[in-house]
């Protein structure tokens, strides 16, 4: 973007100081100096293709305007060759002030910059045009970013740089950051690289099933997914997360309430996390066998009852808890509910049996006196069914 302004970034010296204003000729036509919004003279440095102005009191006739040629200088009749790129103003002035004081009895001058070349930082990275692009004073990050068509579906927003004369600045995109970013204005030479983040799929027991990018360097990646997808629902299996990735045959579980385990799991791009609802599964003589929904103070009668006992023994109830449902376990709990179910009594330590996420209870038929699967030593068979139903 090119434009003339009457000076941009004004500096006068009188024999080395700054001159707060010109004296009355210089200021003939009624003309006012000014600085453009975004151009900070004191740090602002000048480039090849930056015209400058020149207004020197005892010489009104001499020529006003040099540009900065494309190895850096220009040429004055009083200076001789000024080297001017990479200097502010200010550091221009007090240079010329010096050799002006060698050629002229009255040096008194004032030096603005009247046309800024334009100014090119390249875009790299997940944005949805890379390239580079000419931007105008006072360009922020965002302004840049948005000359780049914006962020692109993988973008990680916590970890994009800026790279400033061969250093690092840390840039984040995230939309609480964004007034920041906001004010960070942008050099001619910048470089912003916005890495790639991880997309994750969040399934199950959630506030807001999707596709999310979490950061490439996330220290704890599962975390962020499931904040990402709003958190869980008051009914998730936390203890059972599944992280399913296509190049393992088998899920990685992951306890939620054991935050050590958690900050160990690695999520790569691709991964499907899927957060279950607790459950617990009955098998054998019931009306409804499978897993059944837990709200979290079930007990056995209530799962019992729930899945309807049908032709069901009920002076052998087996219990197996989920930690020997995982491991395989040959252990179970049995219980008498018969005299609950018959003479309806409601009394007894039995139907207190609390039923957490991930337990499996059994109800042989009225006819085995062996025990079922269980007489036969096919506990473990019965544990490799839950399995498959919990879809571990």
């Amino acid at each position: 973007m090119r434009f003339s302004l009457l000076y941009l970034a004004v500096l006068g010296l009188l024999q080395g100081q700054v001159l707060a204003e010109p004296p009355a000729a210089a200021n003939a036509g009624g003309s006012t100096l000014t600085i453009p919004e975004g151009f900070d003279s004191q740090t602002r440095t000048l480039q090849p293709g930056d015209r400058l102005e020149f207004n020197i009191f005892s010489l009104p006739e001499l020529e006003k305007q040099y540009q900065i040629r494309a190895d850096g200088t220009f040429y004055h009749p009083h200076a001789g060759e000024v080297l001017a790129s990479g200097k502010t103003l200010k550091q221009i002035s007090t240079q010329l002030t010096q050799r002006f004081k060698k050629e002229l009895r009255d040096p008194q001058f004032r030096i603005g910059l009247v046309q800024m070349a334009e100014a090119e930082a390249t875009v790299m990275g997940e944005v949805r045009t890379q390239g580079k692009f000419k931007f105008g004073a006072g360009t922020s990050v965002i302004d840049l970013l948005a000359m780049a068509g914006g962020l692109g579906d993988k973008a990680d927003r916590d970890s994009a740089v800026l790279i400033r004369s061969g250093k690092e600045i840390p840039l984040n995109l995230n939309v609480a950051a964004q007034s920041e970013m906001a004010r960070m204005t942008v050099r001619s030479g910048d470089t912003i690289f916005v890495n790639r983040g991880k997309r994750v799929s969040v399934f199950g027991e959630v506030q807001a099933k999707g596709v999310y990018v979490i950061g490439s360097r996330s220290p704890n990646a599962v975390e962020e997914a499931i904040k990402s997808a709003g958190g869980m629902t008051e009914t998730a299996a936390m203890n059972r997360i599944q992280v399913r990735r296509p190049s393992l045959k088998d899920p990685i579980l992951v306890d939620y309430a054991n935050p050590e385990e958690v900050s160990k799991v690695q999520i790569e791009d691709g991964d499907v996390m899927v957060i279950p609802a607790r459950s617990v599964v009955v098998l054998g003589a019931v009306n409804k066998q499978g897993a059944l929904p837990l709200t979290g103070k079930e007990t056995l009668m209530d799962v019992v009852s729930q899945a309807g006992v049908g032709q069901a023994r009920l002076d052998s109830v087996v219990v197996v808890r989920s930690e020997d449902v995982l491991a395989g376990n040959d252990k179970k709990e049995v219980y008498n509910l018969e005299k609950f179910f018959t003479e309806g009594s409601r009394e007894g330590a039995a139907i207190n049996v609390p039923i957490r996420d991930g337990d499996m209870v059994f109800l042989p038929q009225k006819e085995d006196s062996t025990g079922g699967l269980f007489g036969g030593g096919n506990l473990l068979n019965l544990l490799l069914m839950a399995r498959s139903l919990f879809a571990f």
